[in-house]
């Protein structure tokens, strides 16, 4: 008898646990996206969505992650900054590369070199235009030579060197 009630209670569980699956999806969005994003589902969280100053290609080791719920930028619209607004394609501007932005305003006394972060630069432009448009490092970034690819500050040598 004993085994009976138990077995009466164990299904007795699986039924109202399968009624409450039934009755809500687990995979459900509860989320409000933003001006032109979606609902995606169980995204995973590598590669990142592309935005305005990344929009590389990333390679994902194939380690099992937790998928996330998120909302994404609608066909047509990427994010301008990570996590921040969906903005037509368009309005990005032209890309720069890894470290990098676009600005419509770049000062031609500008030095983006690793040697500037400790002996900056009292350029006068010589130029008629005080700027023009242009890539430059991003924040925090730097050039170990003149036009070459921008790198964070803690690569730079200068900065290696005073550690």
């Amino acid at each position: 008898m004993s085994r009976s009630v138990l077995l009466m209670c164990i299904s007795c569980v699986g039924f109202s646990a399968a009624q409450i699956l039934l009755s809500s999806d687990p995979f459900e969005f509860h989320q409000e996206c933003g001006p032109n994003e979606v609902p995606k589902g169980c995204i995973n969280p590598c590669p990142p969505e592309k935005n305005c100053q990344d929009r590389e290609t990333y390679l994902c080791l194939a380690v099992v992650v937790p998928c996330v719920f998120q909302c994404h930028c609608k066909e047509g619209f990427i994010r301008k900054t990570e996590g921040g607004e969906c903005i037509p394609d368009e309005e990005c501007g032209p890309y720069c590369g890894i470290g990098q932005e676009y600005t419509d305003c770049k000062n031609s006394c500008l030095n983006e070199t690793c040697s500037a972060i400790n002996n900056p630069s009292n350029c006068v432009s010589e130029d008629s235009e005080p700027c023009k448009p242009g890539c430059i490092c991003r924040e925090g970034y730097f050039r170990p030579e003149e036009d070459s690819v921008c790198i964070p500050q803690s690569e730079c040598l200068e900065i290696q060197n005073l550690q």
